[in-house]
Formats: structure tokens, C-alpha cells, sequence
């Protein structure tokens, strides 16, 4: 349960291993009142060591508990059933949809390897997002985050499928925040630009380049404001609202495609 000052007592991250994931959880740990953070994915000792290396250092005595639980987003069930093993014990205030796949060129070449990148970052993320708000709904309370991406906005054909799969996930969450109003649940999109975390390294970085503790930073902001969207970082706000708006010619040119 949330504490007095709306602190998140357990956090569970589906997609464990995204540095993005980890770092909302390790700022929420930070920032206090967080008693368990259930890291859900396919390599649980990578995921609980990684993130006890991220785990700020006053919490070094490990005032907030790290558990792991099954995730595979490439299995149909799979949300519900970590979603129902974080809570065996007690509500999850807070849950992190982070999986996804940047993908290669292949996944806009071939048909079979499109259906797999589109299977992770959209068909299992919209199953996460519905079965987390199954719970809250359930429970009466509950925040959920929604890792989405300023490459859903407008798609470029270097990432043709990543940025159809977030632009769906994208759409998806704005009409589930339609559905939540006034039900006590929150739903927070957060739309990053280019992260440096292991799913972007070695690819050259776009204009305003951030980090995992930045987006985390963003987010924690927007949680204790309440907000329905956080762009991270916050420029690209007015940044997208230029480039949604290009004629097609010029942003061809400008996306490099």
C-alpha cells in the first residue's frame, strides 16, 4: 500500500532487465517508502544484480527488499502470471511496463521477424497494461507506467516497426486513460527520445540524448504530479510538435529517409 505521502510500497518492473525499468524502480527507492521492488524477467540473477548495483548508496543496507519473478513477453499469460506472483503477498502500488525490443533492420525487411518485434512492444504490453489495470481496479488503487517512445509519434522508415509498435502502445494507453477517469487508478505515458542504456549502444545518439536516471528523474516528477504524459527529456515536448507537422518531403529529409 502507498504510504502517507503517496510513496509506492511495492514496485514491480515487467521487463526487469530495461534500464529504463530499473532506474524508475531505484528512484522511487531513493525518494523513500519503498519496501519491495519485484523485478520481473527471463534472467533473474542479472536483473537483481544489476539493479543492486543501481540501487542508490545510502540504501546500500537494503532498506528496500529486491525479489525477482517469470516474465517472457513472447508468451501468451505471461503478465498475469508475474503480475499474480508479485502480489501473492500483498498490493502493488506501482507497475512499470518496460519490455521492448528496438529491433534491426531485419524487423522492416521481413515479415516473420516484424511479427516478433510487434509480438514484445505491443501485443504483450497492451496484455501487461490490462492485466495491471485488472489488479488496480481490483484493489481500489494502483499507478502504472507505460514506457512508450517519441518514435511512435512520427515513424521513420529506419524504425519503421518500433515506431508503429509504440505509436499503437501509445494510442492504446490514451484510451485506457479515458477509461480510468475517476476509477483511482493512475495511468502515466512516458515518452522518451533517445536513451543511452544497452538497447541503444552503439548507435549513434539523436539530438538530446538522455540517460536511464534522467527518464527515472522525469518520471518520479510527473507520478507526484499527477500527470497523464511525461516527455523526457521535457523539450521534446515542442520539438515533436514541430516535426508532427512537417510536410512529409522535408520530414523525409529530416528523419534521414
Amino acid at each position: 500500500m502507498t504510504n502517507s505521502l503517496g510513496a509506492p510500497g511495492r514496485i514491480l518492473v515487467l521487463g526487469g532487465g530495461s534500464d529504463i525499468g530499473q532506474a524508475i524502480a531505484a528512484r522511487f527507492v531513493e525518494d523513500g517508502g519503498v519496501q519491495q521492488v519485484v523485478l520481473a524477467g527471463r534472467r533473474p540473477g542479472d536483473m537483481a544484480e544489476r539493479f543492486d548495483a543501481r540501487r542508490p548508496q545510502d540504501d546500500a543496507a537494503g532498506t528496500a527488499q529486491v525479489a525477482t519473478v517469470d516474465y517472457d513477453a513472447t508468451q501468451p499469460g505471461a503478465a498475469a502470471k508475474a503480475i499474480a506472483a508479485a502480489s501473492a503477498d500483498g498490493d502493488v502500488d506501482l507497475i512499470v511496463v518496460a519490455a521492448g525490443v528496438l529491433g534491426t533492420d531485419e524487423h522492416n525487411r521481413l515479415a516473420h521477424r516484424a511479427t516478433e518485434l510487434l509480438g514484445i512492444n505491443l501485443v504483450a504490453a497492451v496484455e501487461a497494461v490490462m492485466e495491471a489495470i485488472d489488479r488496480f481496479e481490483a484493489q481500489g488503487h494502483g499507478r502504472l507506467v507505460v514506457l512508450s517512445s517519441v518514435a511512435g509519434l512520427r515513424v521513420r522508415g529506419g524504425l519503421a516497426t518500433y515506431g508503429a509498435s509504440k505509436a499503437g502502445l501509445d494510442a492504446f494507453c490514451r484510451a485506457m486513460q479515458q477509461r480510468l477517469a475517476g476509477a483511482g487508478v493512475d495511468l502515466l505515458i512516458v515518452r522518451p527520445g533517445f536513451v543511452h542504456s544497452a538497447m541503444t549502444d552503439g548507435l549513434p545518439p539523436a539530438p538530446f540524448a538522455t540517460d536511464p536516471a534522467s527518464v527515472a528523474a522525469d518520471v518520479a516528477a510527473a507520478v507526484a504530479a499527477g500527470r497523464a504524459v511525461v516527455w523526457s527529456p521535457p523539450v521534446l515536448r515542442w520539438v515533436f510538435a514541430i516535426l508532427r507537422n512537417l510536410p512529409e518531403p522535408i520530414w523525409r529529409r529530416v528523419s534521414g529517409r
